[in-house]
């Protein structure tokens, strides 16, 4: 269908746009992506363009006071309203309890005020193919970083604190892990997945294998969730790590990568699932939180989205912002994205302090503190210790 537009007509919107907020005269498409480090043409796992984006949605306003939501197959929903700790001070923390425990004593000499420390490597460290750091993409503690860890977050209850983990989507073929890595560990959830059905086909009837990035060099499959059974399998052990370890919370992180060339169970078009694969995700977390937490004492803060995601959303940040001040894909496209994402229905927003990707060179000191001054607008202030953190200014 068509819209009219006249000379006075705006395009506020479209969901998480990092260029700006009217799109005016603009033409891209709506598809889920990568936001897309390297979207000025510098190199990036992905490249893309400065309409790449993670959360995508068919819906703009007009600044005379109307808008367009277009019909998908989902409605927006509200958002689930943080605890009022989350409006506090998160700090992230990793490289093992010595680290993240002297990171503590550090803050609390420093009297500054922290309500919860989340922790992404707790399942292990991966070395990405340019050198950062990643994490595992698996959902239980690595022993050797974090042992007796039911045990040390029970310490940080105890001291006033809570305590947040990471996971993903990705279901990790064990048969591509490194032995080193222990293939078994990842065979706990992908096995059982393949046995049933619950992934992503292929074209040729087989189990869709993805080896592109972000995980080389390990190959992942892709939870189906055209199979209404896929989104409890997924749930139930979400919902046991809150049980088993007592976490308060997580980044369900990434959504964006599912192959459109996959074949879903139910034959639908891939394309469509893509879009709606972040509303699925997120609704395995949120299903899990309210089962282990019903008195709403939990954070979930996720990356990707569409229409309708907003119904099992709680919180989102903006992903991966390179460490400089690029007007594409650095600090300044986070008020533009923030201000999107309030448009788009989830005014429950956060960034990393002070970006992630390291393609630009570690963050200086200045862009630590200009960051941090932003960080302290926002509704959610939360740092990260980037891809580069060893090098990036903290």
């Amino acid at each position: 269908m068509g819209v009219r537009c006249d000379d006075l007509g705006t395009f506020h919107g479209f969901g998480e746009q990092y260029n700006a907020t009217n799109q005016r005269g603009e033409a891209f498409q709506l598809l889920v992506n990568e936001q897309s480090n390297g979207r000025d043409g510098g190199i990036g796992v992905s490249v893309g363009n400065e309409h790449s984006t993670y959360f995508p949605m068919p819906y703009y306003i007009d600044a005379r006071g109307f808008g367009a939501l277009f019909e998908t197959a989902d409605r927006v929903g509200r958002p689930t309203q943080p605890p009022p700790w989350a409006y506090n001070l998160w700090m992230a923390g990793q490289g093992g309890w010595a680290k993240v425990l002297g990171e503590v004593s550090d803050l609390e000499a420093a009297s500054i005020p922290v309500s919860a420390f989340w922790v992404q490597d707790w399942g292990g460290i991966r070395m990405n193919p340019d050198g950062g750091f990643g994490v595992q993409y698996i959902w239980e503690p690595n022993d050797a970083l974090y042992p007796n860890f039911s045990a040390r977050v029970s310490d940080f209850h105890e001291a006033g604190y809570k305590f947040l983990t990471y996971v993903n989507p990705f279901i990790v073929d064990p048969s591509t892990v490194r032995e080193e890595d222990d293939p078994a560990r990842f065979a706990a959830r992908f096995d059982p997945m393949d046995q049933m059905g619950l992934l992503l086909g292929d074209q040729m009837g087989d189990t869709y294998i993805d080896f592109v990035a972000p995980n080389i060099p390990q190959g992942n499959g892709h939870p189906d969730f055209s199979n209404p059974a896929t989104v409890g399998f997924i749930s139930d052990p979400l919902e046991g790590i809150v049980n088993s370890y007592d976490v308060d919370g997580w980044m369900a992180d990434f959504g964006e990568w599912v192959p459109v060339d996959a074949v879903p169970g139910d034959g639908s078009d891939p394309i469509e699932r893509r879009n709606t694969f972040p509303i699925d995700w997120q609704r395995a977390s949120r299903d899990a939180m309210q089962a282990a937490r019903p008195d709403g004492d939990w954070v979930m803060f996720a990356r990707s989205g569409f229409t309708g995601v907003q119904s099992v959303a709680q919180i989102h940040w903006l992903g991966d912002q390179e460490t400089n001040w690029s007007e594409l894909d650095g600090l300044p496209t986070v008020v533009p994205a923030m201000l999107n994402l309030g448009l788009a229905g989830q005014p429950f927003v956060t960034h990393d302090i002070a970006g992630f990707a390291r393609g630009a060179g570690p963050s200086s000191k200045e862009l630590f503190q200009r960051w941090t001054e932003l960080g302290a607008f926002t509704p959610v202030m939360r740092t990260h210790d980037g891809a580069d953190k060893v090098n990036n200014w903290r």
